[in-house]
């Protein structure tokens, strides 16, 4: 298997693809990923809750079904150290409060100054994933390769 990145190899950053998407007239396109994606933020998956009650039944039934991992792995002796959650509060999916903070009865305020994190109603925060760079920054040729960031 070679994993090609056709918009990284034109050098074609996310801001990039987003000024074609409007140009073009697709600027109202929902982000692509996976319905279970681990970088998922609160707003993602109340859109999948309130638009798609199938998708959002399938990722809350994954949810449940990764918490004690991979039936295959404990079968070969490699049981999990704790629990999956696709959720990053680490609660089930169907339990976690999703609604905007603007909406909640009890406002908590979370400063990404403060505490140097994201909020949990952000989507897709900076980083690397496993495949890719997430974050828009410019990555050299070697590291695009490998989908690493540039520091």
């Amino acid at each position: 298997m070679r994993n090609v990145f056709p918009l990284l190899d034109l050098r074609m950053t996310r801001q990039d693809c987003l000024d074609y998407l409007t140009e073009h007239d697709f600027g109202d396109t929902v982000k692509s990923a996976c319905v279970g994606c681990p970088f998922s933020g609160n707003a993602r998956l109340r859109w999948i809750r309130d638009t798609d009650p199938d998708a959002w039944a399938d990722l809350v039934a994954f949810d449940r079904e990764i918490r004690y991992g991979s039936p295959r792995a404990i079968a070969e002796g490699k049981p999990l150290r704790g629990q999956f959650f696709v959720h990053r509060s680490l609660q089930p999916l169907d339990q976690v409060d999703l609604d905007p903070p603007s909406s909640r009865r009890h406002l908590t305020l979370v400063s990404t100054r403060t505490t140097g994190s994201a909020s949990s109603d952000e989507d897709d925060p900076d980083g690397c994933s496993p495949w890719s760079c997430r974050s828009g920054e410019q990555v050299d040729e070697q590291a695009g390769e490998q989908g690493r960031r540039v520091a």
